[in-house]
């Protein structure tokens, strides 16, 4: 099964023009290129948006072989929420998401879209399972029609956007009448933002500079996660989450860390009113530990 895109401009249906290996409109007016088996529908115009598209472009170009599994982390009392379901998946990267929610969660498709050039190792590394498709797209211009999936899900996404509002309100209008959202963002603490005073100088660096910064700080903290992973002694909940991955995982998360330019966090209160405010029901707003805050909601009939 694979969703028709629209065009996210005039949300007029798209058609394969397999001469020009391209999505074109059917008066012809519009094209969108498909390269290496992936549509390109994503517009970026903003400095924010540009940074954010480089820098996790090149994350997940980089660390094509992390897979830490997060989904079942934050999937607690939802093992069978996804069965035989459509999902949107909002900001895949590397499809790791997109593959577990498939293999292990059993949803019926996945669409998944990211801003990146991340999409193209996504579809690499999701080749032979049908029911995983994956584009280049921008969350705010969506080509896909309103009300066409069961789910829509991000998981660590919406924070990194121009507007995580607007961007989550983006994503519900794409999900069916008595369909469902899930969401995971970053938690309000003041670990996070302590953070934010180091970032302040590389958040905007070079590429190859965050990415030296990010295996220095690796480096000199590893001890400490091994600190908590041999001998349970843990001298924060950073270094007691990061003792159940091994040194990859912490360097590829470092350099997220310390790289992504645009960050937001939330409380508990502010996401029930992101999904009240979309008329959701049945809404359910809980925090894991001090790192993320995860929010599922279901739409009105």
């Amino acid at each position: 099964m694979t969703h028709k895109y629209i065009s996210p401009e005039t949300n007029e249906k798209l058609y394969f023009d397999e001469a020009n290996n391209c999505l074109k409109s059917q008066d012809g007016q519009e094209s969108f290129a498909i390269k290496e088996g992936v549509p390109y529908f994503s517009d970026v115009s903003s400095f924010g948006e540009k940074e954010t598209q480089r820098v996790f472009g090149a994350e997940w170009e980089t660390f094509t072989e992390y897979d830490a599994d997060n989904l079942e982390k934050m999937s607690y009392g939802m093992e069978n929420f996804y069965t035989d379901k459509t999902v949107l998946e909002i900001g895949c990267g590397s499809g790791r998401h997109s593959r577990r929610l498939v293999n292990k969660f059993n949803a019926k498709h996945v669409e998944a879209i990211d801003l990146s050039d991340a999409v193209i190792v996504a579809k690499e590394l999701n080749k032979g399972i049908d029911n995983i498709n994956v584009a280049n797209a921008n969350v705010f211009e969506l080509p896909f029609e309103d009300e066409t999936f069961d789910i829509g899900f991000s998981l660590g996404v919406l924070m990194h956007t121009t507007n995580p509002k607007e961007a989550f309100n983006s994503m519900c209008k794409k999900v069916k009448k008595g369909g469902s959202a899930v969401i995971w963002v970053y938690a309000k603490t003041p670990r996070k933002y302590f953070m934010e005073f180091f970032r302040f100088f590389t958040k905007n660096s070079p590429t190859i500079i965050q990415k030296i910064i990010a295996s220095l700080l690796s480096f000199l903290l590893w001890p400490l996660v091994l600190l908590s992973k041999k001998f349970g002694i843990s001298l924060s909940n950073h270094f007691k989450e990061y003792a159940k991955y091994d040194y990859y995982v912490y360097k590829t998360d470092m350099y997220d860390r310390i790289s992504a330019p645009l960050i937001a966090f939330f409380s508990e209160k502010e996401i029930q009113n992101w999904f009240e405010d979309e008329g959701f029901e049945e809404i359910e707003v809980t925090t894991y530990g001090d790192f993320f805050v995860r929010g599922v909601g279901k739409s009105k009939e």
